[in-house]
């Protein structure tokens, strides 16, 4: 998870939200040294739910989506088959390929760009939805 995390690092913000998608990779909030939005896999928080509310680091699909389409800038962890199958549905949208690893894969729902422009999405999604980042300064 180390790659993908060092590439949301390297463009990410304060404030920025860090979605990790139907799964907690668990070593991820260490790597980016913050919390992580768990979309769609509540039970991984089955036992916290039981001892303290633990809402504002779960959501769903239909607020993931929301998220993603908004103009501020959001980073998602996902695993490769669970991204393969969004792209044979045609869903992907919004989304800028950072990091690609044999298990997970990390995307920001904005055209990331190094210090001189350049877009380094591989791919994008959408070409044309939202400016490039005008920063590539890393974290």
């Amino acid at each position: 998870m180390k790659p993908v995390a060092d590439a949301i690092n390297a463009y990410r913000q304060p404030g920025d939200v860090v979605v990790s998608y139907d799964t907690l990779f668990y070593d991820l909030p260490p790597y980016i040294g913050d919390k992580v939005l768990v979309v769609n896999n509540a039970a991984e928080f089955a036992f916290g739910m039981t001892q303290e509310d633990i809402s504002s680091h779960m959501t769903d699909t239909a607020h993931f989506l929301d998220l993603r389409n908004r103009p501020e800038h959001m980073f998602m962890a996902i695993r490769p088959n669970d991204f393969a199958k969004w792209e044979m549905n045609g869903a992907p949208q919004h989304m800028c390929i950072i990091k690609r690893t044999r298990q997970a894969i990390g995307i920001a729902n904005y055209k990331v760009a190094d210090a001189e422009g350049r877009v380094l999405c591989d791919p994008w999604y959408n070409v044309g939805d939202k400016a490039p980042a005008t920063s590539g300064a890393a974290q």
